[in-house]
């Protein structure tokens, strides 16, 4: 027993070590080495084998469910250029690395790991919001009349977006799973937060054609079925509207000025931007920037750039880097505790 409490303490002191690791190296040259990452995920490895084989093998399954649900989610994040590489690298290894009597349970379901990435996301966004309205009330930034029409727009339609997959999602389900059969009400829950990620991140999702189908197949559907589709838990709701204001809010203090002559690989042009650069005829820049982190600028781009930025006095805007490492970390514990608190 005390040998399998200290292997448990090895891997949650493996956690701290990657995530202060991470956390530092993210913030001050915005990579986390990908062999830093791999000896901590080798390490996890070798603690697991013993853990598992000698001490825990009957919930050996509970942790497989476990970590392929957290890695389905940091696939979505990764393809839709949400989180960058070394953020998914350090989430899977947490994932590794977390014991696995460490779960704690929702609703009797055990399944719970992936909120680590859930309470991530929220400290890192009341972060930022925090932020934007600091720099909102000591006036860096401007709230004028033109953004928050156009906020409240995109409000509303992502808000209704989301709730027409998610309203598929649910009568898809009614048609699929025999009645009676129960659903793991924490799973779903994090397939309706992916559903709105993905409505919001994916602009082939928002396509009026692909919408206006679903909205009638979800019209014919509830009458088929006699249901109303809208029995979800409330604050399900909630938490997506919740996730789209914040959005909102953090794109107020979204972007930096920089010279072009300081411009750096990795760095992320806003799209006024690309386009002040595309106009000047610079080859390296050949299509708007998405602002999203598939548009990180190269070695060749920032060369470029810098050299072109040399003889032309001019100042572009990129988009601010937010170090996600030290979030995963601060989710990862928020985890821990509140499995402490109901153990």
């Amino acid at each position: 027993m005390k040998t399998m409490v200290i292997l448990e303490m090895m891997m949650l002191v493996g956690i701290l070590a990657l995530g202060v690791y991470a956390t530092i190296s993210d913030y001050l040259y915005g990579v986390i080495k990908n062999k830093v990452v791999l000896g901590f995920i080798i390490y996890a490895v070798i603690l697991n084998a013993v853990y598992f084989g000698f001490f825990v093998s009957d919930i050996i399954g509970d942790y497989a469910l476990n970590n392929a649900i957290v890695w389905c989610i940091i696939l979505a994040l990764f393809f839709t250029n949400t989180w960058a590489g070394g953020d998914c690298k350090m989430s899977i290894a947490v994932a590794l690395l977390y014991p696995a009597r460490y779960y704690f349970t929702i609703y009797g379901q055990i399944t719970t790991l992936f909120m680590f990435i859930i309470f991530a996301f929220i400290i890192g966004y009341f972060y930022l919001a925090v932020d934007a309205v600091f720099c909102l009330l000591s006036n860096k930034t401007t709230l004028t009349r033109k953004y928050m029409r156009n906020s409240l727009t995109q409000f509303f339609f992502s808000y209704l977006t989301a709730l027409i997959y998610i309203t598929a999602i649910t009568l898809l389900l009614q048609v699929v799973i025999p009645e009676g059969a129960s659903l793991n009400t924490v799973l779903m829950f994090a397939v309706y937060m992916c559903i709105a990620w993905l409505v919001s991140s994916i602009k082939a999702f928002r396509n009026k054609y692909i919408l206006g189908g679903l909205l009638i197949i979800d019209v014919v559907l509830c009458f088929v079925l006699k249901v109303i589709p809208f029995s979800l838990d409330y604050r399900i709701y909630l938490i997506i509207a919740l996730l789209y204001l914040l959005q909102i809010i953090i794109q107020l203090r979204n972007y930096r000025t920089i010279p072009a002559s300081e411009i750096q690989p990795r760095m992320i042009l806003s799209t006024g931007s690309s386009i002040v650069l595309m106009q000047a005829k610079l080859d390296c820049i050949q299509k708007l920037s998405k602002e999203s982190l598939g548009d990180r600028l190269t070695d060749e781009q920032a060369e470029t750039i810098r050299k072109w930025g040399n003889h032309n006095n001019i100042t572009l805007y990129v988009v601010k880097k937010v170090p996600f490492a030290g979030f995963i970390l601060l989710g990862t514990i928020a985890y821990f505790i509140i499995w402490s608190a109901t153990k």
